[in-house]
């Protein structure tokens, strides 16, 4: 059992494994968090892997179950869609805080790569030959994900993360996540994406 779900999703749980050894070697991690001075001086790799990072262990957790949940269930359906997916969000992100949000110094989590899983999963599910009912899923996980961004750029918290939890949500990697997921769902690939299970 434990090696047909290697075989299934290697992908998701290789990440998830080297986020879960990050969290046991934190001076890793701040090797490769997100940290705008030092990006800008030319540490240009922490764009992508600060999403490998995290500020707690119930952040990790979080972040990392939905991670493997929203992962695992694309990556049966596309591998090639799952991978393009999470090389083109991290960098995205990554890229965008530099870019437009100077103000947000230090970023560590995948969230905004679980956020660009969802709109991934959400295309996937509505351009597949399914029910009516996964459809209606799928839009109504779209429409949740728009509502909870929202909330978020009101100041509202998570509430996986706690009320008294001192990370603070970043809307934009979440919001410039599922844009990504959407566009890459949406674009034309020779990879053919499988029905759901």
């Amino acid at each position: 059992m434990g090696f047909w779900i290697i075989r299934r999703w290697p992908l998701t749980l290789g990440i998830a494994a080297g986020a879960a050894a990050l969290m046991l070697c934190e001076p890793a991690a701040g090797w490769l968090q997100y940290d705008r001075s030092l990006v800008l001086r030319g540490q240009i790799w922490r764009i992508a892997t600060c999403h490998l990072t995290h500020w707690s262990n119930v952040h990790a957790l979080w972040s990392g179950l939905a991670f493997v949940a929203l992962a695992g269930m694309c990556e049966v359906r596309s591998r090639l869609l799952t991978a393009t997916t999470i090389c083109i969000s991290s960098v995205a992100i990554g890229g965008a805080m530099l870019l437009f949000l100077p103000k947000v110094e230090v970023f560590r989590g995948l969230s905004g790569i679980d956020s660009a899983l969802l709109g991934l999963l959400a295309v996937m599910i509505l351009r597949s030959r399914t029910s009516a009912s996964a459809k209606w899923l799928a839009l109504a996980a779209i429409v949740l994900f728009a509502l909870k961004v929202s909330g978020e750029m009101l100041g509202l918290r998570s509430v996986f993360l706690g009320k008294e939890s001192e990370v603070i949500p970043l809307p934009a990697a979440h919001l410039i996540g599922f844009v990504t997921g959407l566009c890459v769902g949406f674009c034309p690939m020779k990879s053919r994406v499988r029905p759901g299970n």
